[in-house]
């Protein structure tokens, strides 16, 4: 075997409530992705992920897992904070039992912006890959065989003894060509919903982000519908939902209409989501997307304040932007693509700035039928965090408990008036109040929840789970009760 790719499991989760569905899972598309590329270069690779079997000790069973492989590299993908505490005792426990096996990490958003910190954290790891890592990963590999060093490979920091060496940083390793995704090199893959990653790069730079602004390279479409049909094919469902992996959706409208023209060609009838943009919804588009099979769209919505839009850099005309959700939404809801609203808890938000965002949403309540809404919390590599002074002079503050400074992850109070904690609750009855149990269910099946997930076992897992903390009320009533609720508490 020449290397194991683990995806790293959290030993925390930013939504609490995560916890209440146990078929709630997610494929890890980054190492998915450098598995296929490297399989496609003759590559002995495989992936372990704990969420692909029952076991009370995930980390004894990697352990045996590389005793019986016995893999020239074993590569750690922790891609949230919310997993860095198990990442390093994953590579303390592998280097203490495999002390000769190089043990490499990475995860674009989280271990590959920290880089030099991570090896200064965890001795036991060896190489920290910084941003995409296919390529990389391949050149390492390489370097192993022909017994040269790393110093020729880029984008990696790596140790030498007690000496850490960072080389030279390449944007032109970026791969131009996507790498399809063996979805069946995947363990179990079938507990997963799948996923095709069709884009990589934003060419937006809102300020609270932690990816920096890149130039969109996508696949093409004709890719995807291949891809598409080797999932079919796979999971043995023509109408299985399939998650369209894209920092931002950027189809154009002819690519759409060839996805139209290909599905009714090849008599495909599966069905998909994606995130993408408010701008880029325009009715027609709306209409075209749900003729390509299009089920439920993630939009980055943020804020209803145009002082907020303005400030987060979302968007550089509000007024538009606001206007143009407000002639989508009922589009969306007449067509019956399903519109999820994401909503962010922003620096300077206050009691009248979250008063506009509610007003927003009750006055087009006809059309908003999901939203998941959050505190603003800080991700290595933002570009928030050079810019303290906006948290402070808002009167904003950041917490740095010990708990959170671990995950190097940090949570804001973005103003005197308004908490994280407190800003996490309004978060949850803003959902309660917009998002009834069945909608929630259905918005999930569509990418998150394991294909075949049925409603009974969905409501007999939140039964369980504390109600008061779930983000979705269980009807119409409840929903009504929510925003009643939270006009009191914004009026008090």
């Amino acid at each position: 075997m020449d290397i194991v790719l683990v995806n790293i499991p959290v030993d925390a989760k930013k939504k609490p409530y995560d916890y209440a569905f146990p078929f709630s899972k997610s494929i890890n598309f980054g190492i998915l992705s450098i598995a296929s590329y490297l399989a496609q270069n003759k590559y002995n690779v495989s992936i372990f992920d704990p969420q692909a079997i029952n076991s009370n000790n995930p980390l004894k069973d990697l352990i045996s897992y590389v005793r019986q492989t016995k893999p020239l590299i074993v590569g750690l993908s922790c891609i949230s904070g919310f997993a860095y505490r198990s990442f390093k005792r994953y590579a303390t426990e592998l280097k203490k039992y495999f002390p000769n096996i190089l043990i490499i990490a990475g995860g674009q958003n989280h271990i590959g912006v920290l880089g030099k910190v991570v090896l200064e954290e965890c001795e036991a790891v060896d190489l920290v890959v910084k941003g995409e890592g296919e390529h990389v990963v391949l050149l390492i590999l390489r370097n192993i065989a022909n017994k040269v060093s790393f110093e020729s490979v880029p984008n990696i920091v790596y140790r030498i003894g007690a000496q850490i060496i960072e080389t030279s940083t390449d944007d032109s390793i970026q791969l131009q060509n996507i790498p399809k995704l063996d979805i069946q090199l995947y363990p179990d893959f079938r507990k997963f919903p799948p996923v095709i990653e069709v884009s990589r790069g934003c060419p937006y730079s809102c300020i609270f982000c932690s990816s920096i602004q890149k130039s969109v390279r996508k696949k093409d479409v004709q890719t995807i519908v291949e891809e598409v049909e080797a999932i079919v094919a796979a999971y043995e469902c023509d109408t299985i939902s399939i998650y369209f992996e894209a920092p931002i959706l950027v189809m154009s409208d002819s690519e759409i209409g060839e996805l139209i023209r290909l599905r009714k060609a090849r008599q495909l009838i599966f069905s998909w989501r994606a995130e993408t943009r408010i701008e880029y919804l325009n009715p027609n588009r709306i209409r075209a997307l749900y003729k390509a099979g299009m089920k439920v769209v993630d939009v980055g919505l943020e804020s209803g304040s145009q002082e907020i839009l303005l400030s987060m850099n979302k968007t550089k005309s509000p007024s538009g932007y606001l206007h143009s959700l407000i002639a989508a939404l009922p589009v969306s809801r007449e067509v019956g693509l399903l519109m999820k609203l994401n909503m962010l808890f922003y620096v300077g938000e206050n009691i009248h700035t979250l008063t506009e965002s509610f007003e927003l949403l009750k006055n087009n309540s006809e059309s908003v039928i999901a939203l998941s809404a959050y505190p603003l919390l800080l991700y290595p590599g933002s570009r928030l965090s050079d810019n303290l002074e906006a948290i402070t002079n808002s009167g904003g503050s950041l917490i740095k408990t010990n708990e959170w400074v671990s995950m190097h992850l940090t949570p804001v109070n973005p103003s005197l008036d308004l908490t994280y904690d407190k800003l996490h609750d309004i978060g949850i009855l803003l959902g309660k109040s917009f998002q009834t149990a069945k909608t929630f269910y259905l918005q999930k099946s569509h990418g998150y929840f394991s294909p075949g997930t049925e409603y009974s076992d969905f409501e007999k897992s939140a039964l369980k789970h504390n109600i008061e903390k779930l983000p979705f009320s269980w009807n119409e009533d409840g929903m009504a009760r929510s925003q009643q609720e939270l006009s009191r508490l914004l009026l008090n």
